[in-house]
């Protein structure tokens, strides 16, 4: 759905109504929703309703509003045009979608858990072959969302004080500060692409480092004088992280001093400094998982429960019998 801004005689305003028939056994229930598009902006619309049957019937209604007076459309969506099921992948709406563009759109990562919100990147390319990426937005902001690796050393690094090396050889390759305004994930099994820069800002002169990452080279002391760090901040997105996610240090010294201030709020805001000489601080593993925020008990990967299953939607006509979602694009 889009309307021009620069057709003067377009309205700025479009109320749409959109009404819903579900057929059950006591009778008919119809709801109604009443939302206001603004000109320029492009939207799709998806209905998501929990149901075991196919008796839905779907109106779209439009009331535009002009100097000259309104204009008032309602006519029934065939069944034909109806998709039951939410898409997994970004792919699947462009398929579905004809021209989408990059947005935010909704997206089932787990069949056992809430739709999530994504921004679709690479929705416009013309080699079909190429899939569309997923990412999450992190509503917190960048400055919420950073990895840092400090640049300077003390030239007494035994110490945690002192005269300092403003640019020693040790952190040539390694120091840095990037942040994310958007991470970068895969649908299909929720792993976070830790290395991807496409959202994001790295610090004039330094190396991009990776999502979740922080270290020094500053002091080998055992005194919390840790200049490296980095912050995950998922409030406000549907996702938070697994729950066994744990962080530990590389390097020069190894001891239970490297990782300091170490945070954790819910899997949704993580938090820590790490240093030594050199020392660096890195997801277990070296992978961040993620989860959407509302899942059925005993929810813990969807590796298990998604790879065997198509991406792709699927018509009425070619779904099982039980049909638990449905949703309409336009």
């Amino acid at each position: 759905m889009y309307m021009n801004p620069e057709r003067i005689s377009l309205p700025s305003l479009v109320q749409t109504k959109i009404s819903v028939d579900s057929g059950i056994t006591t009778g008919v229930q119809s709801n109604e929703y009443k939302v206001t598009l603004l000109a320029g902006k492009r939207y799709y619309i998806a209905l998501y309703q929990l149901s075991h049957n196919r008796k839905n019937v779907l109106r779209l209604g439009f009331n535009v509003i002009s100097g000259s007076g309104s204009l008032l459309s309602e006519n029934p969506i065939t069944n034909s045009h109806l998709v039951y099921d939410i898409p997994r992948n970004c792919s699947v709406i462009r398929t579905y979608l004809e021209n989408a563009p990059d947005d935010e759109y909704v997206i089932r990562v787990h069949p056992k858990c809430n739709a999530v919100n994504v921004y679709c990147y690479n929705m416009a390319s013309i080699d079909q072959k190429t899939s569309a990426l997923e990412f999450i937005t992190l509503t917190r902001g960048a400055e919420c969302n950073y990895a840092k690796y400090h640049k300077s050393r003390l030239i007494d690094y035994t110490t945690c004080s002192g005269k300092e090396d403003s640019d020693p050889e040790q952190t040539k390759n390694y120091w840095g500060q990037t942040w994310f305004k958007r991470i970068r994930f895969s649908p299909s099994n929720l792993l976070v692409a830790r290395n991807d820069f496409t959202f994001t800002y790295t610090l004039k002169g330094g190396n991009p480092r990776k999502f979740g990452s922080g270290g020094d080279c500053y002091s080998e002391s055992k005194v919390d004088c840790r200049k490296g760090e980095f912050k995950i901040n998922l409030n406000g997105t549907d996702m938070r992280l697994t729950g066994n996610v744990s962080w530990v240090a590389k390097g020069y010294p190894l001891d239970s001093h490297r990782i300091t201030q170490y945070t954790n709020e819910k899997n949704q805001i993580i938090s820590g400094h790490c240093g030594g000489s050199c020392v660096e601080c890195q997801p277990a593993g070296g992978h961040i998982m993620l989860l959407p925020d509302m899942c059925l008990a005993g929810v813990k990967s969807t590796t298990a429960s998604m790879s065997g299953k198509k991406n792709t939607l699927s018509r009425p006509e070619t779904r099982p019998k039980r049909s638990p979602w449905w949703s309409w694009f336009w």
